[in-house]
């Protein structure tokens, strides 16, 4: 419904212009659902993913009840992280691909060649992600490491053990921002290359109305949005892989 929302603007504009309300009071009415929709589900994802916080922190503490305290209590939070990852990320990243998938189609009838440009853009954006993907899986796996090994080595009371420990987690979190900003920059500069494309491309549609070109418009920064926000998830997934690798080692 959300991606549905620039597509009625785009109409309300074409209706106003010839003195025609309907397409607007459709898209009041669609802000209405979203706004009711979005409350409830908000209502029940805190209550069922709490409870999914609660069960598998138990569950995890009764498998690992040998490992060490630093490794458990660490552990305990990679829970914490992966449900709200589950909770807030997922849905999302979810959200951002049936926009990209909205936007295809809508373009795509609109003028052919956008559609084109979009299935172009979305591969070459996947692909570009595909080249960190194991190297942000490495990083985590040794940043998850550090975090396993925290508590112990502040219940040393040994400082130089602790500024090392400190030093090693700084140089990880500076690869993995360094890692970020490359893919970053990488996915940008496709992206811009798309929203030029279709800017040149709308000057070719024969007869647009005023609303088609607010919707090839608009609807071309939402894609970029989509395809900027997705990749940064894809990269917290590829944290959240490695730690579900590891809580299922241990339950194995």
């Amino acid at each position: 419904m959300i991606a549905c929302v620039t597509l009625l603007i785009g109409k309300a504009i074409d209706g106003l212009l010839t003195v025609s309300f309907t397409p607007l009071l459709w898209l009041i009415a669609l802000f209405i659902v979203i706004e009711i929709l979005a409350t409830l589900r908000r209502f029940y994802d805190t209550r069922a993913y709490g409870y999914i916080k609660a069960v598998l922190a138990m569950e995890l503490a009764e498998n690992q009840q040998h490992l060490p305290i630093s490794t458990q209590n660490a552990r305990l939070d990679m829970v914490r992280e992966l449900v709200d990852f589950l909770e807030k990320k997922i849905p999302e990243a979810m959200s951002g691909v049936v926009q990209m998938l909205v936007i295809g189609v809508i373009l795509f009838q609109i003028y052919i060649y956008l559609g084109i440009s979009v299935i172009a853009m979305s591969a070459l954006t996947l692909a570009a992600y595909a080249l960190f993907h194991k190297r942000f899986f490495r990083l985590n796996a040794m940043l998850n490491n550090r975090a396993e090994q925290q508590v112990r080595i502040v219940g040393l009371q040994n400082l130089s053990k602790l500024n090392l420990h400190i030093q090693r987690l700084r140089k990880i979190d500076i690869k993995l921002s360094d890692t970020e900003a490359i893919s970053f920059w990488l996915i940008f500069t496709i992206q811009s290359a798309f929203i030029v494309i279709n800017l040149l491309l709308s000057a070719q549609i024969e007869n647009a109305s005023v609303g088609d070109i607010v919707i090839i418009i608009s609807y071309s920064w939402e894609f970029f949005e989509c395809c900027i926000l997705l990749p940064m998830n894809l990269q917290i997934f590829s944290r959240l892989q490695e730690i579900m690798q590891r809580l299922n080692q241990q339950s194995e």
